[in-house]
């Protein structure tokens, strides 16, 4: 259950779970998995900076804008440090950061990301 390409398709299903329109489930399931691909990878392997971005995604998708951006603003700083500023991931994630920022009630801070 620890393989990590066992993580890796629990993450894919919790993905998928989250498209299908389950996004508190998928939520939940970034969750329990985010410790397991810590622990297995590092926390700053970049599987287990993805399952936290997706974590946090998810938890903006199920309703908690805030505390997705609470998430990517931890995150984000560490994704350009492993990955570097211009990974296609880092850039994702601060998209992201903006548009949580934005839902947040936050307009003009995610205006100027």
């Amino acid at each position: 259950p620890e393989h990590p390409r066992t993580l890796t398709v629990r993450a894919n299903l919790a993905y998928w779970i989250g498209k299908a329109g389950e996004a508190a489930v998928a939520r939940d399931l970034f969750g329990e998995l985010l410790p397991i691909r810590t622990e297995v990878s590092g926390a700053r392997h970049p599987d287990t900076l993805m399952v936290r971005a997706n974590f946090a995604y998810w938890t903006g998708k199920a309703g908690r804008p805030d505390l997705a951006r609470d998430e990517y603003r931890d995150l984000l700083p560490v994704m350009e440090e492993v990955l570097g500023p211009e990974h296609p991931d880092t850039l994702t994630g601060r998209g992201r950061l903006a548009g949580w920022i934005g839902k947040a009630g936050e307009a003009a801070v995610a205006r100027d990301k």
